[in-house]
């Protein structure tokens, strides 16, 4: 059975239960992604954008997941307190940095899928730093999307920390949509992990807008980056600057592919693309 397999039958069986806990604008797509997947499977290794890492593979296991959600023995609403409200407001700027820990411990495999919403609303200023950490060493799948939509004159900084082990495998997604005069910085770094696709699909869509990515890593062992980006410049006069690096020792691998597409009435456009590395062994 290929592996997509059991998570089309998965959503299938539980697609009653799985709508009923949703948002109805979540609902919405669900029937044409489902599609897509029985008609795309997933990425192989035969794509240019992901010769480098099998998704297959890393999705193959069962990692029973909770659909039902079942008892756990902590109730988390106990043990974390979270006060940070659902958006900034237009012209609030947020003085003090705000960090989302997000840690795996368990005692059998797991999956964990996440999802990350960011409005800044005109004029409003605010930094996140997300961190990853893995505890035990059973083997965890971690799926992200973060959305971080910057209204006109915003600027927002997204740090993303992954400090995991080698039996995590870790799959993001962070998708920007920049209005008129905008200031977005994205920075991932990767201190420690087993397999990470990180994926960058940011849009220009308003004049003046200017985006900043960046990525580091330091690899050793058999441990494995994989970085895809894209960046649309939709309008004239904004600019994209993106800086990645790699620090690799023993079998580790880094790739990075990125994509800039300047469309037609984008006159004016300031495009910039850097990927440095340094390679520790001749290996």
């Amino acid at each position: 059975m290929k592996a997509e397999q059991q998570y089309i039958d998965l959503f299938t069986h539980y697609e009653d239960l799985i709508c009923r806990h949703a948002a109805g604008l979540m609902n919405l797509p669900r029937a044409e992604a489902l599609a897509d997947l029985e008609r795309l499977g997933f990425p192989t290794v035969k794509s240019e954008d992901y010769k480098y890492t099998d998704v297959a593979q890393a999705f193959a296991p069962d990692y029973g997941v909770n659909i039902n959600r079942l008892d756990i023995p902590v109730n988390p609403y106990d043990v974390f307190r979270c006060d940070v409200p659902n958006y900034v407001p237009e012209g609030v700027v947020v003085e003090r940095p705000i960090q989302l820990v997000n840690i795996f411990r368990s005692d059998v495999d797991t999956m964990a899928n996440r999802r990350i919403l960011v409005i800044m609303e005109p004029r409003s200023e605010a930094k996140l730093l997300v961190c990853d950490h893995s505890i035990d060493d059973v083997k965890f799948l971690a799926t992200q999307v973060v959305e971080i939509f910057a209204g006109e004159g915003a600027f927002f900084d997204y740090y993303d920390l992954e400090e995991s082990s080698m039996s995590t495998t870790r799959f993001a997604s962070v998708h920007v949509k920049q209005e008129a005069g905008s200031n977005v910085l994205v920075n991932g770094i990767t201190l420690n992990n087993g397999l990470t696709r990180n994926n960058y699909y940011i849009e220009l869509n308003g004049e003046q807008a200017e985006a900043t990515l960046c990525g580091m890593s330091i690899l050793d062992k058999e441990q494995q980056l994989d970085t895809y980006s894209h960046i649309t410049h939709a309008v004239p006069h904004c600019t994209s600057n993106e800086l990645f690096k790699n620090v690799l020792d023993d079998h580790a691998v880094g790739a990075f592919s990125g994509r800039i597409l300047v469309k037609e009435d984008a006159q004016k456009t300031a495009a910039y693309q850097t990927n440095r590395n340094l390679c520790a062994t001749r290996e």
